[in-house]
């Protein structure tokens, strides 16, 4: 392990998983609050990831693109997954061994991995963030998850610590998911909820009636393809026939916004204070159980309808877990009917506002610099 007892300013690189853009948004606010502590910070990703990144830090962060597995979904999601699970093997392999030339490039001291199992190394101080120690599998192949979870503790203390975005203790935010971090790590961290929209002033926008002064429900269509095509066509078709305008976010790239009949606004893209104000300002918002969604969520107490994408696990278990603490209501796709569905998620608590100050993550990154020899 590298460290660096020097006065110059360490360097962080953070390279998040690129499937979908979840991992990368909960990494903005740790590459935020390694800004505020004078780091140097680079982020190593896919084009998308960078993209991100860059609408949101623009120069003060440099951008190395560190491509990882481009995995291909089909309509049998999990099935598809596992059939990969060799490709993603190799390909973890070749990332643990690319990570020694970036580093080498970027004089690293700290590389911190979202989900990127393979990007651990004896040449800098490196953390893996994840909220799933314990990974869900389908039923059918649950005899699995006990040698999943033995292999990927092998994997987690080939790095240096454990960040797990969540809260310490039994009322978590992940359930099962990150529960006993202790047990895979003797340096865990939680960090709290990791969002986009923390430390960003976006706590104080309040509710409104929506962009016209009315009702709308908010629909995010996220996750990976077929799937999310899928869930975007189902919505469109049955957003007419409820007695609410309503928002639709692709998250496409571009940002040409479409009206549908008069009642649907459809926005390919927005920026992140826009999403902001319009998840604020929505009566309910309709969305994949992505926990990176969820945490952004938490953030204004949302009302929700969650719609797991079929196959994925995980998903499924966060929205049996929401309904069950009478936070959200949850439906599958295939009897997904909106006009019903909204009505009974307004029976709903709705997710509680998790926002804090940010001070789990605050010391989290503390203790790190501290263990590299910095000081702030």
């Amino acid at each position: 392990m590298k460290t660096n007892n020097n006065k110059d300013r360490p360097v962080i690189l953070v390279c998040p998983l690129s499937w979908g853009l979840g991992h990368a948004t909960r990494c903005i606010p740790v590459v935020r609050m390694l800004l505020k502590k004078e780091c140097t910070v680079h982020v190593g990703g896919s084009d998308e990831v960078i993209n991100l990144m860059k609408g949101e830090f623009g120069q003060e962060v440099a951008y190395t693109r560190f491509d990882g597995m481009k995995m291909r979904y089909g309509k049998r999601t999990f099935f598809n997954l596992l059939l990969q699970t060799p490709k993603f093997i190799i390909t973890s392999i070749f990332e643990h061994y690319k990570l020694k030339e970036i580093i080498r490039s970027t004089g690293a001291n700290v590389v911190i991995s979202d989900n990127r199992y393979g990007l651990w190394s004896k040449k800098a101080f490196t953390v893996f963030i994840t909220h799933q120690l314990n990974i869900k599998l389908p039923s059918k192949f649950s005899f699995l998850q006990k040698p999943l979870r033995f292999v990927i503790k092998k994997i987690i203390r080939k790095h240096n610590a454990l960040w797990i975005p969540d809260f310490r203790g039994d009322k978590n935010f992940a359930g099962e998911l990150s529960g006993s971090g202790e047990g895979f790590h003797p340096q865990t961290f939680y960090t709290g909820l990791l969002t986009r929209f923390s430390g960003r002033g976006f706590d104080d926008l309040k509710k409104s009636r929506g962009e016209k002064g009315e009702r709308y429900v908010l629909c995010i269509v996220s996750g990976p393809e077929p799937q999310r095509s899928f869930f975007e066509e189902k919505l469109i078709s049955q957003l007419q026939n409820i007695p609410y305008d309503s928002v639709l976010l692709r998250g496409a790239p571009g940002s040409e916004i479409t009206i549908k009949g008069g009642k649907c606004v459809i926005y390919n893209h927005t920026d992140s204070r826009h999403f902001a104000g319009l998840v604020s300002a929505a009566e309910l918002i309709i969305c994949r159980p992505g926990y990176s969604t969820l945490m952004d969520l938490s953030v204004f107490g949302s009302k929700a309808l969650l719609v797991p994408t079929p196959g994925q696990p995980e998903q499924e278990y966060l929205a049996e877990l929401f309904k069950e603490r009478k936070w959200c209501y949850s439906v599958n796709q295939k009897e997904f009917d909106l006009k019903k569905d909204i009505e009974k998620s307004f029976t709903y608590e709705g997710i509680p506002g998790f926002f804090a100050n940010e001070k789990e993550l605050k010391d989290t990154v503390d203790y790190l610099l501290k263990a590299i020899g910095f000081e702030n």
